[in-house]
């Protein structure tokens, strides 16, 4: 138990402290509680598996066309997250890569975006070859993917997220931290007012 709150506490403080990625920390973590022998393997990765993790999202590249409606546009104006339900998380440019300020990023012709979004998001997308070509295709790539393993690339996915919006711990401290106390105490006190036992 001693155990177990220490590495807990070291955690937290590095999360806090921010210079070490999360993913690293995370990871340590978890690898310490299993050497450890706090945690069996089948524990430790039960939460990849839990219906509460799993969010059913696909990561790939498309291409834009010289035909593209997009292309001169601003990714920020494309609205691609309402148009077409994802989201943007770097665009290659021949040899270059782009990470920050994506919103203000112009499309050109033949560059690849690596996008995010709902398995069905992005097989319509690929239905839509006038804009660009899906490197990959979502609905066959959906069927080969069985759900436990589609969790793990979820949480790459947000921790991709995390780095490329350049968040921190700090970011759930200042917003995160304050909606659980609110839906801690609305569950202990308004809940039982409005559905009593």
């Amino acid at each position: 138990m001693t155990t177990t709150l220490i590495i807990l506490v070291i955690t937290v403080a590095l999360f806090i402290w921010g210079r070490v990625r999360a993913d690293i920390v995370a990871l340590t973590a978890l690898a310490a509680l299993l050497v450890l022998g706090i945690l069996t393997p089948a524990e430790a990765l039960a939460g990849f598996s839990s219906p509460i993790v799993i969010m059913m999202i696909g990561l790939f590249e498309i291409v834009v066309m010289p035909t593209s409606n997009f292309a001169g546009l601003r990714i920020g104006d494309a609205n691609l997250r309402k148009c077409f339900g994802i989201n943007v998380l770097g665009v290659k440019r021949g040899d270059e890569y782009i990470t920050d300020n994506l919103i203000a990023t112009k499309l050109h012709v033949g560059d690849m975006l690596l996008v995010q979004g709902e398995w069905t998001n992005l097989a319509h997308l690929a239905t839509d070859t006038s804009n660009w070509v899906v490197i990959d295709q979502p609905e066959k790539t959906a069927d080969k993917v069985l759900l436990d393993y589609k969790a793990p690339v979820a949480a790459a996915i947000m921790l991709l997220m995390m780095k490329a919006g350049g968040y921190t711990f700090m970011d759930y401290v200042k917003v995160g931290l304050p909606l659980q106390v609110i839906i801690g105490v609305v569950m202990t006190f308004v809940l039982p007012l409005l559905f009593p036992y």
